[in-house]
């Protein structure tokens, strides 16, 4: 695996199984796919990193399309620490967390008829030589048959959001050490903060529209 972000299932190699991948196991249909990258900072570094998506930091995609324009945070905020039940309007609720290591989102719809859809998306961090390789993985599920057409595209869409994702994320975490030392980050910004979308954190059972920032 070079340093640039890519699927990473490989010819007779079958992913690493990651945490939630069970989370859909009651929908008839699913698909998913995972994409890896490789920064140079350890996985204690990186682990806050991936906290702050959809807690406040914003999602580090494409931010005209996900984030209403806002600039996601090159920085790390100061907010609780993940927990099951931490809710988000893209993502959805925390579905498990692993202190340290990983983290997954679940979203679960009931559409016409009852015929329901599900998103879960799931980030681990894992020490690779001096750096750390994260790994990201979109799991899209359905109970309709008709409706394996909308999950097919909705894992094409995943694709690309992961990878712009994983991009941003590996610039920013092997940057942090400096642009932090001279202070070329993006803490004074508009009121809204790094994320339109409203923040509820479990500790506090309240929704933040805006998530602190130290």
């Amino acid at each position: 695996m070079n340093r640039s972000t890519k699927p990473c299932s490989r010819p007779n190699k079958k992913p690493e199984p990651m945490s939630a991948d069970s989370a859909l196991s009651d929908f008839r249909y699913k698909s998913a796919t995972t994409i890896s990258t490789i920064v140079r900072s350890a996985p204690d570094m990186v682990w806050p990193w991936l906290t702050q998506i959809g807690r406040g930091g914003g999602y580090y995609t494409f931010d005209f399309i996900t984030n209403s324009r806002c600039p996601s945070a090159d920085y790390l905020l100061d907010i609780p620490k993940p927990r099951t039940g931490d809710k988000c309007g893209l993502l959805g609720e925390i579905h498990s967390v692993d202190p340290g290591v990983g983290l997954a989102w679940k979203n679960i719809h009931t559409h016409m008829f009852q015929h329901r859809s599900g998103r879960v998306v799931s980030y681990k961090v894992a020490s690779s030589g001096s750096g750390s390789v994260i790994t990201a993985r979109f799991i899209s599920g359905t109970d309709c048959f008709v409706g394996r057409v909308g999950a097919r595209v909705a894992i094409l869409v995943a694709k690309i959001l992961l990878q712009r994702q994983l991009n941003t994320l590996r610039q920013m975490i092997n940057s942090y050490p400096v642009r932090k030392a001279t202070g070329n980050i993006n803490r004074s910004i508009s009121p809204q903060g790094h994320q339109r979308d409203t923040v509820v954190f479990s500790q506090t059972a309240k929704p933040i529209p805006s998530a602190r920032r130290s």
